[in-house]
């Protein structure tokens, strides 16, 4: 495990407060759990903000959660016993303590079941009073259209924690995040995809990106007429109010709602251009 001095360095530099980084270095050591379990390993595909910033860019927001799709149905009483593993695995390698404290079915429907599981822990901080906690969502409701990609954890620390990550590829994570704006908008999802479309959009393929999007609309029902029509409606607009607050932790620097909102609906519009 590194020291708390560490982070402390590594918070100096970045502008986040220690807790945050405490987490991010703490989910690294988790993940890496998780990928050398064999039986989970096999079923779990990595996907979401945090897979943005542990696959892909390490200078991405940090998360606080992990998500997973499930490519097939496993019994509860496996996945439990497999998370329970992994934390003894993690605890072992790292020297954090890790800990299942919950574990349950939060969706039961054949084929679309879906599970959550609070992971806490005690890292450099040693908080044990009221250790923090990890939640982990695993669920086998969404197509996964695109093969998953093979790709090593990044992990900005002084340790030695190194696994391959069975992640979703780029273009699957922004169409689903989009998909998911449609249904119900968060903040950090509307962040997630601007960062990638402003910045990072040379790595994407604008095709693929949007047969994925539509792929992934169908499986779930859900429609589109415009972007620009979307993003000036009354949801949208409405985050705008707790927009910053709810990304403070995760960021040292955090761009204008009403900037951030022009660039994806020309982004959008430019890759969308039949709609």
């Amino acid at each position: 495990m590194v020291s708390l001095a560490e982070l402390k360095r590594y918070s100096a530099e970045n502008s986040v407060d220690v807790a945050t980084l405490e987490r991010d270095y703490t989910i690294g050591w988790l993940l890496k759990g998780i990928f050398v379990e064999e039986q989970l390993a096999k079923v779990l595909v990595f996907k979401g903000g945090t897979a943005l910033r542990k696959a892909y860019f390490k200078d991405f927001r940090f998360s606080q959660d992990i998500d997973f799709t499930l490519l097939r149905s496993i019994d509860a009483s496996t996945l439990e016993g497999g998370i329970s593993s992994v934390c003894a695995t993690a605890y072992r390698d790292s020297g954090v303590e890790f800990s299942l404290i919950s574990f349950a079915q939060t969706r039961s429907e054949m084929g679309e079941e879906a599970y959550e599981g609070k992971v806490s822990f005690v890292g450099p901080r040693k908080q044990r009073g009221n250790p923090a906690r990890i939640k982990i969502d695993l669920t086998s409701y969404e197509k996964v259209v695109l093969l998953p990609a093979s790709l090593p954890l990044i992990h900005p620390y002084s340790d030695n924690c190194e696994v391959n990550l069975l992640v979703y590829r780029l273009e699957e994570i922004v169409a689903e995040k989009l998909r998911t704006i449609l249904q119900r908008a968060h903040p950090r999802d509307l962040y997630d995809v601007w960062t990638v479309l402003k910045f990072y959009r040379n790595k994407l393929n604008d095709d693929k990106l949007v047969e994925v999007f539509f792929q992934k609309c169908e499986h779930k029902g859900v429609r589109l007429k415009r972007w620009v029509e979307f993003l000036q409606s009354q949801r949208i607009m409405g985050l705008s109010k707790h927009f910053e607050s709810s990304l403070r932790r995760q960021l040292g620097e955090i761009p204008d709602f009403e900037d951030l909102r022009r660039d994806l609906r020309e982004i959008l519009d430019e890759i969308f251009i039949s709609l």
